[in-house]
């Protein structure tokens, strides 16, 4: 192959190598990333260039005891995709209601989740896989604060994959056994005395070892390992409890992002769509009697020109949805009674059926309706004011939609001088082609 196309081609394509399969999560984020979190890795920068890796805290439940530090993953949100590494925890406490539970929550550097969430929102559902930290540097060792031969503490950090279990030997054929901490620091917990040199031996939960001599007790002091942790091809890790598996033949390329469009409604509101009407006499989001589906409905008695309106926080791709479809009651027959309203198109229909539920089908491209997203409708009321009954309101699907796939690519560095750089190198490898 000529080499200024291999060259080419690793510029282009960067993506990085999934370690798990993708599952679904919420995220929030915050704003003290750049202090020592509680994986005891020191500050993080705030220059982004390439080879930045976002910080994330998970919740105290996932974090378990430290042992996702250092763990990547690759996070799929409503605006685009990052990276990010554990590097904190998120207390289950009041503060951090989405970080109470078995669930999985993400919250993360403020400068990451711009890239993939709205801030004014507060937070976002992702979708996220386990991947490799694409770090070209071997392993480090930071020796903590009074280190001696009677207390050797310390933190392990820029590992390629999870670290599962370290070990101290000074002679290469006894092992003693290092305690990990809550905040992520191994200690020596033999009642031996440590001379110098001694070796310090790391196991990656893929059972890989990579090996560090330390040859003195000096405080807060890094040391360089011989190497990284290899990195598996054919092995997939439980993100909780980190054990390996083969891994799956129907794995997916990339993280479909998750759909919280196609139900509007079905006895509550759902995923991304929040209820923001106007001149209602009365609105039940709850009400319980003769629904259509499920255990709730909506019942509401409308002003006229009243709206019954929701909005989506994260607007939906037209691309992916066809139709607007909800299912309608009301007491009486009505001839151009309701306007549904998308953007700037409307559609008047007629209730031909009195006191029965009827279904509706309002479709973007016969509606004329053009825009790139749909971000809010409304169904309103035309005559004086009457009391209407809706159920199951959803977006119907684009059987024809392409995919909602993402990977990142480390070759997209938002905000930065990075991604103009690597454009232009391309550009000139092409010209020179």
């Amino acid at each position: 192959m000529n080499p200024l196309i291999f060259l080419l081609l690793i510029f282009i394509s960067n993506a990085l190598i999934p370690l798990s399969t993708c599952f679904e999560g919420t995220s929030t984020y915050y704003t003290s990333y750049t202090e020592n979190g509680a994986c005891s890795f020191g500050s993080i920068s705030t220059t982004i260039n390439k080879g930045y890796i976002y910080a994330g805290a998970l919740n105290e439940a996932m974090y378990n005891d430290a042992i996702q530090c250092g763990i990547c993953y690759e996070i799929v949100g409503p605006k685009g995709v990052i990276r990010i590494r554990v590097v904190d925890m998120c207390p289950a406490n009041d503060e951090n209601p989405k970080c109470k539970g078995e669930s999985i929550a993400f919250d993360i550097a403020e400068n990451g989740f711009s890239l993939i969430g709205e801030k004014s929102n507060g937070g976002a559902n992702i979708t996220f896989r386990m991947v490799a930290c694409d770090i070209d540097e071997n392993i480090k060792i930071v020796s903590s604060k009074g280190v001696s031969n009677s207390w050797y503490n310390f933190v392990v950090k820029d590992h390629i994959i999870g670290l599962k279990e370290v070990k101290i030997t000074l002679d290469n054929n006894t092992f003693y056994e290092c305690k990990r901490s809550k905040s992520n620091t191994w200690t020596f917990t033999s009642s031996n005395l440590l001379t110098t040199p001694f070796t310090i031996e790391m196991t990656s939960i893929n059972d890989d070892k990579v090996y560090a001599i330390i040859n003195d007790f000096t405080s807060e002091k890094e040391y360089q390992a011989f190497s990284n942790f290899k990195i598996p091809s054919d092995t997939f890790f439980d993100i909780k409890n980190l054990q390996k598996h083969n891994k799956n033949d129907d794995s997916e390329e990339c993280c479909s992002m998750v759909d919280e469009y196609s139900v509007i409604y079905d006895d509550k509101f759902e995923g991304t769509w929040i209820e923001n009407s106007n001149s209602l006499n009365s609105l039940d989001l709850k009400y319980d009697n003769d629904c259509y589906e499920g255990s709730y409905c909506v019942k509401t008695n409308m002003k006229q020109y009243g709206a019954f309106h929701f909005y989506a926080q994260y607007p939906a791709s037209l691309q992916q949805y066809s139709s607007f479809k909800f299912f309608i009651k009301t007491k009486k027959e009505c001839k151009e009674c309701i306007t549904v309203l998308c953007g700037d198109k409307k559609k008047i229909i007629s209730i031909t059926q009195a006191d029965d539920w009827v279904e509706e089908i309002i479709n973007f491209e016969e509606l004329g309706y053009t825009s790139d997203t749909i971000s809010s409708l409304s169904i309103q009321n035309n005559q004086q004011d009457t009391t209407y009954f809706f159920d199951s309101l959803s977006l119907i699907k684009n059987q024809k939609a392409p995919s909602t796939a993402k990977c990142f690519d480390e070759n997209v560095v938002p905000n930065s001088t990075a991604s103009v750089y690597m454009l232009f190198v391309a550009i000139i490898l092409i010209n020179l082609l």
